[in-house]
């Protein structure tokens, strides 16, 4: 059973999202980056995935490679996407229109109920 805790709500997504696209915008490494965001991630469930992602990283996988093996965190929609901006080299701009749907999805939500 899915419990509250392992799942990662859609705003703490989002802002990871967006800090993960500035950085990468900003040329730091991939790796780097994953690590930064890691530390500083309050949600656990979403740390774990986090650094469980930069590991795969550093050890040669793809970033949407490593973010499909935890798809509790990063759903088939997400990591098509990082997959298409690194195959085309513009990661910073799909990870920041990402980060764009997902707030965009929260505050629809928001609105409706």
């Amino acid at each position: 059973m899915i419990q509250r805790r392992d799942r990662v709500p859609p705003l703490r997504l989002a802002v990871f999202t967006r800090q993960l696209s500035v950085m990468v915008d900003a040329g730091l490494p991939l790796v780097q980056s994953l690590e930064i965001l890691g530390r500083q991630e309050r949600h656990p469930f979403l740390a774990r995935a986090i650094f469980r992602v930069r590991r795969e990283v550093e050890a040669g996988a793809s970033l949407a490679t490593a973010m499909r093996r935890q798809p509790r965190a990063f759903d088939a929609l997400y990591t098509n996407l990082v997959d298409a901006g690194e195959t085309g080299g513009i990661l910073d701009d799909v990870l920041a229109r990402l980060a764009g749907h997902i707030e965009k999805s929260v505050k629809l939500k928001r609105d409706v109920t």
